[in-house]
């Protein structure tokens, strides 16, 4: 993965801030085969050029899929499927655009790191009914993208209402709503990222507004204020802090501050150091493992630092080896319980952005030590059926596991029928 570093940082610390706009092509001609020869010509003659002009073939959500994954392989622009998914919703509607990326999820891995794409598609649906934000929130899919859509949502929002005072009364009234225990708390860690930029980045004055949410939800608000206290993700974006320059110094000075604080504090500000480790040093799992243990003050800051860890690892957006994927969970192989925790944490993290990632889960437990093995399938297994309740479906996302483990992948213990439904 180190080749791809560079890649990955510029990525992700840089791409909140590009919102390039497209333009549709606007001819219609009557015979598909001089109209697929325009559009490819077209994308030679002019960089502007967009394959979705091409919507007169369908609204296929595969079809726009390949032509969206055409148009940028030529593009070679980092923004190209933000913009081109943005689009679709805005000229066309949300559905569409999230099937849509779905279909890309099967011809460019890389896309089920979906994380701020979905901010951007979730932020472009917002506008076409700012006044029903709060029903979009509530219905958009929380356990898709980590959480990217709701969190578009709820940013949208918030920054097209600039006389909103952001409180921790807001947050209760906005996160701590409904049965959904995950969306309450995926909503006030996004809230926590608000409550520093309303302060300009002040933590210490923005830590009043999180030790004021309901305590079940404390410490993701605090997770939140940490992450973009750390990355200054919508600080950069807002135009408030320049984005940070990943250096040792930088970590150095990230971990005194860490040592400031006192129990959820301590621990949150610890968890979001694993990302800093992995921009700074690399996308390494011996190095960030190393990080946190050589530098976290107690058991429960280490630990709490490397499960931040094994999700980044897990989900990075490029490609990953199976080397790679087995060394997550490499410290634990001997420790029996803690390496099967490592595993499911490392499944959940792949369920959470995409259960497409089902292909990464498989290559991580084919990998693992031999008495660890069934009961890893076994965990991807119960995971991947809490999410696709088709069995048919399953099946099909557990195609490439080994024979003998196909059906604990698919979530049974008997051998997968194709036939099934």
């Amino acid at each position: 993965m180190k080749k791809d570093i560079s890649r990955g940082e510029k990525y992700w610390t840089k791409l909140w801030a590009l919102y390039g706009r497209v333009h549709l092509s606007t001819g219609v001609f009557v015979f598909a085969d001089l109209l697929l020869a325009l559009l490819i010509v077209s994308l030679f003659v002019s960089p502007k050029a967009t394959l979705l002009g091409a919507m007169e073939f369908g609204k296929n959500p595969r079809a726009l899929a390949e032509q969206i994954a055409h148009s940028c392989a030529i593009k070679r622009s980092e923004s190209c499927y933000t913009d081109e998914l943005v689009l679709l919703v805005k000229k066309e509607n949300f559905a569409l655009a999230e099937q849509t990326l779905l279909a890309l999820q099967d011809i460019d891995p890389s896309t089920k790191s979906c994380h701020v794409v979905a901010h951007y598609m979730g932020r472009e649906a917002l506008k076409k009914n700012p006044s029903k934000w709060l029903a979009l929130a509530d219905t958009v899919d929380v356990l898709a993208c980590g959480s990217g859509f709701l969190h578009g949502v709820l940013e949208g929002h918030l920054s097209a209402s600039p006389g909103i005072t952001l409180t921790s009364a807001l947050s209760q009234e906005v996160c701590d709503r409904g049965a959904d225990s995950y969306r309450k708390r995926m909503c006030t860690h996004f809230m926590g990222h608000f409550f520093v930029v309303d302060t300009s980045g002040k933590l210490d004055e923005a830590f009043p507004q999180c030790q004021g949410v309901n305590p079940a939800l404390r410490f993701d608000c605090f997770d939140g204020m940490f992450m973009e206290d750390h990355q200054k993700i919508a600080l950069t974006e807002h135009n408030i802090l320049p984005a940070p320059e990943y250096t040792p110094a930088y970590a150095k000075s990230l971990e005194k501050s860490c040592g400031r604080y006192q129990g959820d504090k301590n621990i949150a500000c610890w968890v979001e150091m694993a990302e800093v480790y992995a921009k700074t040093y690399g996308y390494d799992a011996k190095t960030i493992y190393n990080q946190c243990n050589d530098n976290a003050s107690t058991d429960s800051a280490r630990q709490s630092c490397y499960s931040k860890g094994i999700v980044i690892l897990a989900t990075f957006p490029y490609d990953v080896s199976a080397k790679q994927l087995t060394a997550i969970c490499e410290p634990f192989a001997l420790q029996g319980g803690k390496f099967e925790g490592c595993a499911s944490q490392l499944i959940s993290s792949l369920m959470y952005y995409s259960a497409k990632f089902t292909t990464r889960g498989i290559t991580f437990c084919a990998g693992a030590p031999s008495e660890h093995k069934r009961p890893c399938f076994r965990e991807l297994g119960r995971q991947l059926a809490s999410l696709v309740p088709s069995r048919e479906e399953r099946v099909t996302l557990c195609e490439s596991a080994p024979e003998e483990v196909k059906g604990l992948c698919a979530g049974s213990n008997k051998t997968p029928n194709p036939n099934a439904q």
